[in-house]
């Protein structure tokens, strides 16, 4: 793993910290982690910025101000561009980690600028960066930050990632929604009650997610059909937000 290039070994670090580094390419990484003191330094740094998150976020929206600064930061791009530009990321650890780093890094950077993260629907790339196309969303409950939701705009997966642990009771499994403010909640499918995992959408992100404004989890039934509706109050919600 050539980690002498500063941006590299930034990127690969925000990921390990996020948590959507994974096979090959995280135990590399540990495995640096554990001799070269850069690496140590890169992952320290990330755990600074990232592990107040979960005391800081808390129920108030900010203006919307907020994010008219991340537009400025951001920038559209798909996949066939990054390839384009050399796409050295996605060579290295594959296209579907390197979108689920991208959005790690986005939301890292959506957080830090948003605390706590604001409802929206559309979030610019600023010029010069190459980011995937996504949809993402941070759910949280009354205690702050629970689950990293993402999706590829034209992708049929949404990968899931837990920062703490929820308990969905005996014989009961959590289900995942996106909420539109002109129409029903949509059942997306169960989700883990911890660490991580990835969902299969019956169409597109984009095809299922293009109005929808915030995304939320419920306690529901195991087995049988999705649920037309919510059986209980949400206990996780959070902003749908889409990257591009």
């Amino acid at each position: 793993m050539n980690i002498d290039r500063p941006e590299l070994l930034d990127r690969l670090a925000s990921e390990y910290v996020v948590g959507t580094l994974q096979g090959g390419a995280r135990r590399r990484f540990q495995r640096l982690l554990r001799r070269d003191a850069s690496v140590q330094r890169a992952v320290q740094s990330w755990e600074r910025r990232l592990t107040p998150l979960a005391a800081q976020l808390s129920a108030p929206m900010p203006s919307a101000r907020v994010w008219t600064g991340i537009q400025a930061r951001l920038r559209p791009a798909s996949p066939e561009e990054v390839r384009a530009s050399g796409g050295w990321l996605a060579r290295f650890i594959g296209w579907r980690i390197a979108g689920a780093l991208a959005a790690g890094v986005v939301l890292g950077v959506a957080l830090m600028q948003v605390l706590p993260i604001a409802q929206t629907e559309r979030v610019a790339v600023a010029p010069g960066r190459t980011l995937p196309e996504i949809y993402a969303g941070f759910l949280q409950d009354a205690q702050g930050p629970v689950m990293l939701i993402s999706s590829p705009r034209h992708g049929k997966t949404v990968d899931v990632k837990l920062v703490r642990s929820v308990t969905a009771g005996p014989g009961r499994v959590l289900e995942l929604w996106a909420l539109f403010p002109d129409k029903p909640p949509l059942p997306l499918g169960v989700v883990p009650a911890s660490g991580k995992g990835q969902v299969a959408l019956t169409a597109s992100a984009e095809q299922l997610l293009a109005s929808a404004n915030e995304l939320a989890v419920s306690i529901e039934r195991p087995n049988g059909p999705p649920p037309e509706r919510p059986s209980g109050s949400f206990i996780l919600r959070g902003p749908c937000a889409k990257f591009w």
